[in-house]
């Protein structure tokens, strides 16, 4: 087996369970998996994102799952901030995998955005617009995606070229209505070059404190 290539890795998940949990990697993952990096692994009937703490050959005593993907080509946290990491949570007794999701960048901000309804009138016209118009039609295309579910602005700027006009259109006759919303960040899954640059310029808050 090439040097850094290995079987098994050790992740901390952000579950309220202070352990690690072992994965067996996949031939593609073992010699790219390493300390620091993110990764996806099954837990119970979810996916859920962790952070790798380390890598081994050494095979747990029960079977170990298969990781699923790897997220990060380079860590998002050095040795020095999984080290960090650990002294936070044995000093305040809490989970591993929560401090550590609390350690990256990005976890308190918050994503805003428009999401688009039918209203009932609109549900009531758009079933007649739809038979009336062309199926290329942007205001018809935009009946139809929102007759099966609600969808944010982006996604359908995205999906559609001419959707901001079609929808203020839609707007204006009462047809649709949007929401303001707001979610959280989770840092888990954001980019990882973005991750690189807010811990390099100190964007972690634990860094931040234990500097002051």
């Amino acid at each position: 087996m090439p040097e850094g290539s290995y079987l098994y890795c050790d992740v901390s998940l952000p579950v309220p369970m202070d352990q690690p949990f072992t994965y067996a990697l996949p031939e593609t993952l073992r010699h790219r998996a390493r300390p620091g990096c993110r990764i996806v692994a099954p837990f119970g009937a979810r996916k859920l994102t962790g952070v790798i703490l380390r890598c081994h050959d050494e095979p747990p005593p029960m079977a170990a799952r298969e990781a699923l993907r790897l997220i990060d080509a380079e860590p998002v946290l050095d040795a020095e901030l999984l080290a960090l990491g650990r002294w936070i949570a044995g000093y305040y007794c809490a989970p591993l995998g929560e401090v550590l999701r609390g350690m990256l960048p990005l976890a308190s901000e918050i994503r805003r955005g428009k999401v688009w309804s039918l209203t009932d009138s609109g549900r009531d016209a758009a079933r007649q617009l739809v038979l009336d118009s062309s199926p290329d039609d942007p205001v018809s295309k935009i009946l139809r995606m929102l007759e099966r579910r609600s969808l944010s602005a982006a996604y359908l700027s995205k999906a559609l070229p001419l959707a901001d006009k079609a929808m203020r259109s839609l707007e204006r006759r009462g047809f649709i209505a949007a929401e303001q919303v707001e979610t959280d960040r989770d840092p888990l899954r954001a980019p990882s070059e973005r991750l690189r640059i807010e811990l390099a310029g100190g964007g972690c808050p634990w860094a931040r404190c234990q500097a002051e």
